[in-house]
């Protein structure tokens, strides 16, 4: 029986030639559409399933790059509430607004607002209507 070259290469080597394509800095997205290059259907579910891995040893920087360049929505949400455990809710915020969680980008919404309302309380800035 033959075995197909393919078939004998080492899906890490593999994983670290996808990776090699990505610019140092990642691919950013500034708007809703997706930029991300084509990718076949393999590559894509190889280079999440690598994000993942990289997510839980805790290598979110570059998980973050995979998940952007994939357009892979459940990952930049992931990556979104790590940053909002450790206290980095702008980064978590745009990467919710990337994935359209409207919802996780409203609770923060409201939290910052009321914030800003205690501020504004404490310093006596609000005026009563």
């Amino acid at each position: 029986m033959v075995k197909s070259v393919e078939k004998d290469r080492d899906p890490r080597k593999k994983d670290d030639e996808l990776l090699a394509h990505i610019p140092p800095g990642g691919f950013f997205r500034l708007t809703e559409r997706p930029s991300a290059p084509s990718l076949s259907q393999s590559d894509r579910v190889q280079l999440i399933r690598k994000g993942n891995e990289l997510l839980n040893r805790g290598e979110v920087d570059m998980a973050r790059k995979i998940f952007l360049t994939c357009d892979y929505k459940d990952g930049l949400v992931r990556v979104g509430d790590w940053y909002m455990k450790h206290d980095k809710p702008i980064d978590a915020i745009k990467l919710y607004y990337l994935s359209g969680n409207k919802r996780k980008i409203e609770s923060i919404t409201q939290k910052i607002a009321g914030i800003i309302r205690h501020w504004l309380h404490e310093e006596g800035n609000v005026r009563h209507e």
